[in-house]
């Protein structure tokens, strides 16, 4: 780890690290400006586009989709041990060597113990660590890889540094980065975040304040300025790509054509680029499509499909593209169109580099940074998708690509046009009318068509199309005519619920208990799911005489009930072929469905697939919400996947079956002692509640029950008499055969 050295000369700052006194780097900061701090200024910032970065303004803090990333590289592990760090950076910076992950993870390891004992707690050290991480990632990686060389990386901060970015520029600096902070309102707002200067240390320079409007980027003298932005030539290739002009009107015949049936003029290579939107036929679509696409294989076409989304470059792709600081979009593309190399064919070569700078500058809004994203992105991609497509290229064998479903991120339409512009044909394919598509080109080509087909997996062997009948096309028409917003409803329309619990009064209990879910209040359908109306409740006390609570609670059950006369129901000693391997089935708080499913003690395979999917999706939702006590503190969602994961086989039979706009499924839950439920019991009922049962809890003792592992209250408790105790649960066939006795001999009477 390297000490901070005082700096006496700002040349000084110049020195190689061999010439260097005791390891040390130099980190300081301006306030005054002379002409002598200009030259300094011109000579840092030519060091800075060699090797190094300038921060303009504030460091970005990670974004949605960059903790999703890190996340899912990385996880969300944490420790306070330098050995974690330095095993945390080898994975997620590949590209260091082992003294530069060493130096970093030590200087990282004793900034977080500064701030363990300046009073941050666990969360707030780990919060600060992934921040670092995706800062090391996403904005210093490019310096990181020359840390330990002669030439010291340089950092220029021009601004107001914030704490965070002030801990970060420490880390740097005693990992092996000079750095600079230029303030052009004085020394003020950094004194707060560092009173006694112990991280850097200020330039006593006479002079005044920095001239209004001054900026570093814009000091860069004019021979730096001519080195920064030479003119972009491309070698342009022989033929001229010709877009759409010989077309003649069926979009997949006419992709199938060679060179020579699309035109014969040898000056142009003829592609394709279109959106076809719906389908001609409803009945023969997918089977149309894959004979489409079995045809170009058959011509030795080289075919590339993307379904709803190209994947986004991954850590190593992002880094194989080389790339330095720019003060302008033409020096960084002219340096970064490098990244494209085609050895095996320099034609095609040179087809990319045009289409890339072509695309590339279009934009000459946005900023640079975000343009240098989306050139690193799409380079990513070219390197990724064209070599395969080109790999035995011949000129009648115009390779396609194909993005099936709506394009909807602005990076992907930038490429798909940029494809377009090669000697590729280009398809976008949307069988579904209602899909949203932002592909706009002045050169795309769209065919519609009146009929809409739901977008289903794009086909790829014949084994897996299914052919639709006339009829049974038919039958789905009538389908959408019949069962959408008319309160009809077919057998197991929705596939997926979002129950709610109904607040009622206890009289009503019995009036919604037999009721259909769609006869209830509140029950509404949201495209593939309903909202569940479902009955959660607790009754505490007796009201009037045993025989007729007996009878009354008779009422509510029948053959498919599912009851349950005292707890403890579930203990955690009963087998459960599950339980050993819980831990297994878990990572980063998500449920690993494929490996759930495929693991031989899984039990719910017999089920129909949507149920099963529906089943996983609520369990993640029951650790997700810590509905139970102890999750994610003391191993609890290992005991809620063990205990989910090994239901009751009666209580399966009424999941298969469960349709969720009709019969709810019911639990009668009757506890008359002191008996106290285990946790496993608090997760299966938390857990069926979850699903879409209603829960009646009979405890005429008043005492706890479910609850007592809930975090919060989930139901609705009723009071409806004195407690009473010790009772005896009857046979409720018994009961129920007396109360028919009984109204028979009333009726009887009657007569």
């Amino acid at each position: 780890m390297f000490g901070r050295a005082e700096l006496k000369k700002t040349d000084e700052y110049f020195v190689d690290g061999s010439l260097r006194k005791n390891n040390t780097t130099y980190f300081c900061r301006l306030t005054t400006f002379n002409e002598e701090i200009d030259n300094f200024l011109r000579t840092y910032m030519q060091e800075v586009v060699k090797n190094g970065l300038y921060i303009k303004g504030k460091i970005p803090n990670p974004d949605e989709r960059q903790l999703s990333y890190y996340e899912e590289i990385m996880g969300l592990n944490f420790a306070m041990d330098r050995l974690f760090v330095e095993n945390s950076l080898q994975k997620w910076l590949p590209r260091l060597d082992s003294a530069q992950k060493r130096c970093i993870a030590e200087a990282m390891h004793n900034e977080l113990e500064l701030m363990k004992l300046q009073g941050k707690t666990e969360n707030m050290l780990k919060n600060a660590y992934i921040k670092f991480m995706c800062w090391f990632y996403y904005k210093f990686e490019r310096i990181l890889n020359q840390l330990g060389r002669e030439k010291f990386p340089k950092i220029l901060y021009e601004g107001i540094v914030s704490v965070y970015e002030l801990k970060v520029l420490s880390i740097l600096s005693k990992a092996g980065c000079d750095i600079l902070l230029v303030q052009y309102d004085g020394d003020g707002e950094y004194l707060k975040l560092d009173p006694k200067s112990e991280i850097s240390s200020l330039i006593n320079v006479s002079g005044s304040r920095f001239p209004t409007g001054y900026s570093i980027s814009a000091i860069q003298n004019k021979k730096i300025e001519e080195q920064a932005t030479p003119k972009i030539e491309v070698e342009k290739p022989q033929k001229i790509v010709n877009t759409n002009t010989w077309l003649f009107g069926d979009v997949f015949a006419d992709s199938v054509k060679s060179q020579n049936e699309r035109g014969t003029d040898s000056s142009f290579l003829y592609n394709l680029f279109a959106r076809v939107m719906g389908a001609e036929d409803k009945a023969t679509y997918y089977n149309e499509l894959l004979k489409w696409k079995l045809k170009l294989e058959s011509k030795n076409r080289a075919v590339i499909i993307i379904e709803n989304s190209i994947p986004m470059p991954d850590a190593l792709e992002v880094q194989s593209i080389k790339r330095k600081n720019y003060l302008n979009t033409e020096k960084m593309l002219n340096d970064m169109i490098g990244n494209i190399s085609f050895q095996r064919n320099r034609e095609i070569e040179k087809y990319v580099k045009s289409a890339f700078i072509s695309i590339m500058e279009e934009d000459k809004e946005t900023s640079l940074q975000k343009l240098m994203n989306r050139a690193v992105i799409l380079l990513c991609w070219i390197n990724r998708y064209v070599p395969k497509l080109f790999r035995d290229w011949q000129i009648n064998n115009t390779p396609t690509f194909v993005f099936y479903g709506g394009c909807k991120g602005v990076n992907e339409a930038y490429f798909i046009r940029l494809m377009a512009k090669l000697p590729i044909d280009v398809l976008i394919i949307c069988p579904d009318l209602a899909t949203q598509c932002i592909v706009s080109d002045k050169f795309l080509y769209e065919k519609r068509f009146e009929n809409s087909v739901p977008q289903e997996e794009f086909p790829t062997e014949i084994s897996n199309v299914r052919f639709g009948t006339v009829a049974y096309h038919a039958e789905r028409e009538l389908d959408t005519i019949l069962y959408q917003d008319t309160g009809v409803y077919r057998n197991m329309q929705f596939i997926k619920a979002i129950p709610i619990s109904l607040q009622t009064t206890y009289e009503e209990i019995k009036i919604l208990w037999p009721q259909e879910a769609k006869y209830r209040p509140n029950f509404e359908t949201l495209d593939d799911r309903v909202m569940l109306p479902v009955i959660f409740s607790k009754i505490s006390g007796v009201p009037s005489g045993k025989e007729a609570y007996w009878s009354e609670i008779s009422s509510l059950i029948n053959e498919d009930t599912f009851v349950i006369k005292g707890f403890p129901h579930i203990q955690g000693t009963d087998f459960n072929p599950v339980k050993q391997h819980a831990p297994q089935f878990m990572k980063n708080g998500k449920l690993l469905t494929q490996k759930i499913k495929s693991h031989p003690s899984y039990q719910y395979s017999f089920m129909r697939d949507d149920m099963q999917d529906y089943m996983l999706d609520k369990l993640q939702e029951l650790i997700d919400r810590r509905i139970i006590k102890g999750t994610y503190t003391n191993g609890t969602e290992y005991t809620i996947v063990a205990t989910a994961l090994n239901l009751d086989k009666h209580l399966l039979r009424l999941i298969q079956k469960m349709d969720f706009t009709k019969d709810v499924p019911k639990v009668i839950i009757i506890n008359t002692t002191e008996s106290m439920c285990t946790i496993e019991d608090s997760i299966l009922v938390a857990y069926l509640n979850m699903l879409g049962f209603d829960i009646a809890m009979f405890i005429p003792t008043g005492y706890q029950g479910a609850e007592r592992y809930f975090e919060n209250s989930l139901f609705v408790e009723h009071q409806i008499g004195e407690y009473i105790y010790d009772l005896n649960v009857p046979d409720f066939k018994s009961v129920k055969k007396q109360a028919e006795s009984l109204a028979a001999k009333l009726f009887r009477r009657g007569r």
